[in-house]
């Protein structure tokens, strides 16, 4: 990792009109997303980290704040991003829907690096089959793949497993990890699991109920590759402890405030 930050945010808030009522959903977010790093946004339903999220991409603007990005985060392909579902095109191959960032951003051997993402993810045989035949966490495998195709240095992803079985979870979790470990790229991942943001973060960011602010900052030092035998770590199961305390006190202290 770099000194230099990818991205900056500084005291970036957020509102947005609600059935006639501005509604605060974040609010003084200050964080520096570091070059190469794996960073986890973990708190309760409802906190903001979907909106940090969208934020970050520049999908809208904060209403105060600011957000620095270094300049090829910008560029066209520079940010890749994997939704809650997969948003595949039911009508288009799975080896088309993986091809779809290329009609927007040109790509040289375009086709050949989407074969050779699917067959990372072991979806070489399925090339040529359509969503409907896939099930869900292939489908999330397409969407990954589609996400990394322009090779972005920066990739996002809003609780993309959270649909899945805990079986299929955990397989693309390790997958993930894998991806990550041989890219390095810089990547983002919200959820509100606190087994995943242990076993896949460096760092775990964890946000108060709406508004959303920074609870805490955690350095996640467990030994990489972490795996099933890393549930075994009594540092794992410290980690989440304390994470959970840190989620589920400041829930109540808002519950009864």
């Amino acid at each position: 990792m770099t000194a230099t930050p990818l991205l900056s945010l500084r005291g970036v808030s957020h509102r947005y009109r609600q059935s006639g009522r501005d509604v605060q959903a974040l609010e003084g977010v200050s964080l520096d997303v570091r070059d190469g790093e794996f960073l986890v946004l973990v708190g309760a339903s409802g906190c903001g980290k979907s909106t940090l999220l969208r934020l970050i991409a520049g999908l809208m603007p904060p209403t105060t704040g600011e957000i620095d990005r270094q300049p090829r985060i910008d560029e066209r392909g520079g940010i890749g991003m994997v939704f809650q579902r997969p948003v595949l095109m039911p009508w288009r191959s799975v080896l088309r829907n993986v091809l779809v960032p290329t009609e927007i951003v040109s790509k040289d051997d375009a086709k050949q690096a989407a074969l050779d993402l699917l067959a990372r993810t072991g979806l070489s045989e399925f090339e040529k089959a359509y969503p409907h035949q896939l099930s869900g966490g292939m489908q999330q495998r397409v969407a990954i793949c589609r996400a990394l195709l322009t090779d972005p240095p920066l990739l996002l992803m809003d609780e993309p497993f959270g649909a899945l079985d805990a079986i299929t979870r955990e397989r693309l979790n390790l997958l993930l990890q894998q991806i990550w470990a041989d890219t390095r790229k810089t990547v983002v991942l919200v959820t509100h699991n606190i087994e995943e943001a242990v076993l896949l973060a460096d760092r775990i960011v964890v946000m108060s109920p709406r508004p959303g602010r920074i609870v805490e900052v955690i350095d996640n030092d467990l030994p990489r590759p972490r795996g099933v035998h890393s549930y075994q770590d009594p540092g794992f199961a410290e980690l989440g402890v304390h994470l959970r305390s840190l989620i589920v006190g400041a829930d109540t202290e808002v519950s009864h405030a």
